[in-house]
């Protein structure tokens, strides 16, 4: 049985011109409604399919509506809040353009000089909450209720009209959950509806709902203010027997519990029947009348053409301009990524490989063994940004489909800001690896030479990477885009034409699509020109480099901007297809 509590506070000014309710047939079939409705749960429905709050009509005040015809904005206030672990508290309070919050190291620093020492501990108090980290499972930061309180601040930053939270006092103690509910009746009274699902709360927490809903089965038992529940149950014959907290007092009777006393002669199913058929005679009937009252006469979903075109015309905007929200999402961005990228383990890996490398390639003189170099390089920086990039997006998908849910920000300017991370993120670690192998190996020490050889390989690392973001983005789940992405690497890595030097027609398409192909090609004309030789076992001792075996097939000094242009294509290519295939996520639906 799902038995829950609706309470819902008030807006400000004429609230009973600002809401609008239709109670009839109240529907109710648990709390994965609202899981499935992503936060959004309250729609507009026709006749026979009524939500939760039944048919919710012009709830949100007029000038407070969000734009472009989307679903009124609302917080899904889960168990696990979705919050970056990296993240400091303060982080994504900041308006654009703003400082950030003194530092907490020193007097000077906060400003208070002249104040006295409870001033200036309780500011370095609030500050050091500030900068603490959020952190996750394997590692320690803020506190469940921190956690909470962060969640709920990062969804009033968008000025919704209409907050819907799921519980966000669970798991907190009394002072916790009132601070909670008192911030969110400051807000109430700011122009905003606040609607919660909560259980049990204190008796305290329970009189500062302006209006509650109490329903049982899909029936509605009350819905009225919250400070006459008390006596509208006492005037219909149910009363505690003694003194109690009101919420306990109401999940009893939404079960139908009366007493402790099994040998009560009512069941539960004859009081939830009469607990129905009460609402129906004393309350439906009068909020019925005053929803006819205050809904004018002709249907509110119909609007004349003009006028439609007028107000999304007037909402279609956002509260802060692309350029703000592009320089919020780099700063956090780069404020992640400098984790993920710079790790300790990553950075040892890479030196650990770099290093190994150039011991075995050590003042390499052979050029077979200089070619499988080049193809290591190939190789190494194909698989491993793109193994890397496949998790990105599934990891950060309960957090995107948050964000853009609710309107936080436009797709594009998460997607640039994404993209302009990964130039300064990516390509360092390539490039201290090209440094140290490079001149271990013993390769050509003319800078061109270098340049151009490491152009190619950072050219590689960002399409292989912008593959990865192109397939994670489309399966979002990190098992399957990890099995994919070992068959498409093995793909291009075996229809090269390194390991199989006649590939059948039928599959020799692949190469054509390879990414590998292209960048062993350009890490050999970065190396090598088609008239240098080298020493042989044939007659004569000397053979011309370009046709060498491994070599031959790439053709030396044919088809260098070709190559070049394949990848540039493949690297813009590759992420418009992640940009298409995040438009899905978190993607708001238009009301009808």
């Amino acid at each position: 049985m799902d038995v829950i509590g609706w309470c819902q506070f008030q807006t400000s000014g004429d609230e009973d011109k600002d809401e609008r309710y239709d109670i009839r047939e109240v529907a109710w079939r648990g709390e994965n409604d609202l899981e499935r409705g992503n936060g959004n749960s309250i729609s507009r429905r026709g006749s026979g399919d009524v939500g939760p709050l039944g048919e919710w009509q012009n709830h949100a005040p007029h000038r407070a509506r969000r734009p472009s015809g989307r679903a009124p904005e609302g917080i899904h206030h889960l168990q696990r809040e979705t919050l970056f672990e990296r993240d400091e508290t303060q982080h994504g309070f900041r308006p654009p353009g703003r400082d950030h919050v003194p530092r907490a190291h020193g007097q000077g620093d906060t400003g208070l000089r002249g104040a006295s020492p409870p001033a200036q501990n309780n500011l370095q108090e609030k500050v050091a909450q500030a900068e603490a980290v959020i952190a996750g499972q394997w590692r320690r930061g803020v506190s469940g209720g921190e956690r909470k309180r962060v969640s709920i601040g990062q969804e009033m930053l968008v000025n919704p009209s209409l907050l819907l939270l799921d519980e966000p006092t669970s798991g907190l103690d009394s002072t916790a959950a009132q601070r909670i509910v008192t911030t969110m009746r400051g807000l109430s009274r700011g122009g905003r509806t606040v609607v919660m699902t909560i259980h049990q709360p204190s008796s305290r927490l329970f009189y500062s709902f302006d209006k509650v809903m109490l329903l049982c089965e899909g029936s509605t038992l009350y819905f009225g203010k919250g400070c006459e529940v008390m006596n509208y149950f006492s005037g219909i014959g149910f009363s505690p027997s003694v003194s109690m907290n009101p919420s306990d007092f109401l999940l009893d009777l939404a079960n139908g519990v009366l007493d402790d006393d099994p040998s009560s002669s009512r069941n539960p199913a004859q009081v939830k029947e009469t607990l129905v058929s009460a609402f129906k005679a004393n309350l439906k009937g009068a909020l019925k009348e005053e929803l006819q009252r205050e809904t004018p006469l002709h249907d509110s979903n119909e609007v004349s053409p003009s006028s439609s075109h007028e107000e999304e015309k007037h909402f279609n905007g956002w509260s802060i301009p692309w350029r703000e929200q592009f320089s919020v999402l780099l700063k956090r961005g780069l404020k992640q990524r400098k984790f993920e990228s710079f790790s300790g383990r990553k950075v040892a890996q890479i030196l650990a490989v770099a290093l190994l490398t150039g011991a075995l390639w050590w003042r390499s003189i052979d050029l077979q063994d200089q070619i499988g170099l080049l193809f290591f390089y190939s190789s190494f920086w194909g698989f491993f940004p793109l193994f890397q990039a496949i998790f990105t997006f599934p990891t950060e998908k309960m957090m995107l489909k948050k964000e853009r849910s609710s309107g936080m920000y436009r797709l594009s300017s998460f997607f640039v800001a994404r993209t302009a991370c990964d130039l300064p993120m990516e390509l360092v670690l390539p490039t201290a690896f090209v440094l140290i192998t490079y001149w271990m190996a013993g390769l050509k020490p003319a800078p061109l030479n270098f340049l151009s050889t490491l152009f190619v390989i950072l050219l590689c690392v960002l399409v292989c990477e912008s593959l990865g973001l192109a397939i994670g983005a489309f399966m979002m789940d990190q098992k399957a885009a990890a099995t994919f992405e070992s068959v498409v690497m093995l793909s291009f890595l075996l229809a090269g034409g390194f390991y199989v030097r006649q590939v059948p027609r039928f599959v020799a398409w692949i190469k054509y699509i390879s990414i590998g192909q292209y960048t062993f090609k350009l890490l050999l004309e970065a190396q090598f020109k088609p008239e240098e030789t080298y020493r042989c076992s044939s007659e004569g001792g000397i053979c011309m480099v370009k046709n060498h075996p491994s070599i031959e097939k790439a053709e030396l000094g044919k088809h260098v901007t070709f190559s070049v242009l394949a990848l540039l294509i493949m690297l813009v290519g590759y992420r418009v297809l992640a940009y298409v295939a995040l438009m899905k996520v978190g993607r708001t639906k238009k009301l009808k």
